[in-house]
């Protein structure tokens, strides 16, 4: 999941949700959860929106591993970080009986694909209407908060998390995803197109939102997908 700018509130409910869902498998899960790379009101920097975070994961009684996401050279006219940080949150005290302690991501603390940018002719503002920004406005369309749903968005991000997870670790052939910031569709469709792909594991995914317009515009892309191929509906 993207940890954007969050509410009090809005961190409590899905930390709260995080905090169940792993109390239920401890042995069996793990979220993954992005930074936030926008700060938050009443912040003084990234670093203090972070330690906020840290900080109710704790009070849920939740234990966080810092990973870090590492992209390709972007463009010369983007000017973005090329390293972003992340979590892997396990249920307090289970670490050491959780199938994904020896995956590669836990040793490793980062993919080794380095992650590519999405061009900004692709990026996606989900809408009733589905609407795309014109490709001549660009950036320039999009508000701060628009724009920065854009990094690290696209398929090759929970592929690469994913895969880097499944290696080494002890997980079944059976992967349930829970997806609790569902935006543009990516997670959804890489797993369906995993599923296709890989023969050793099936996934299963399930996205939350209390935003209607994201849960449309995410089962439409599936929708898309799945009947541009008769064979795989």
């Amino acid at each position: 999941m993207k940890l954007g700018r969050l509410s009090t509130q809005d961190l409590n409910v899905t930390m709260d949700c995080v905090r169940k869902a792993l109390a239920s498998m401890p042995e069996r899960g793990v979220c993954f959860a992005i930074a936030p790379h926008l700060v938050s009101d009443r912040r003084s920097g990234l670093r203090a929106e972070m330690r906020r975070i840290e900080d109710k994961m704790d009070a849920k009684k939740l234990y966080a591993e810092s990973i870090t996401l590492r992209c390709d050279v972007a463009p010369a006219t983007k000017k973005v970080h090329l390293c972003y940080p992340a979590w892997l949150i396990f249920a307090d005290g289970c670490l050491d009986s959780n199938i994904w302690r020896a995956s590669q991501l836990m040793s490793e603390r980062t993919p080794r694909d380095l992650l590519p940018w999405t061009p900004e002719h692709m990026y996606v503002v989900p809408t009733g209407r589905d609407a795309v920004p014109h490709a001549s406005e660009g950036v320039r369309s999009l508000s701060d908060v628009q724009e920065t749903a854009q990094l690290l968005a696209g398929e090759a991000l929970p592929q690469s998390v994913i895969a880097s997870l499944l290696k080494g670790s002890e997980a079944h052939s059976l992967i349930g995803v829970v997806n609790l910031t569902p935006y543009e569709g990516n997670l959804e469709l890489s797993m369906i197109k995993s599923s296709i792909e890989k023969q050793m594991h099936t996934f299963r995914s399930l996205s939350l939102s209390t935003d209607l317009t994201l849960i449309q515009h995410c089962e439409r892309e599936c929708a898309m997908f799945l009947f541009e191929d008769p064979a795989l509906v």
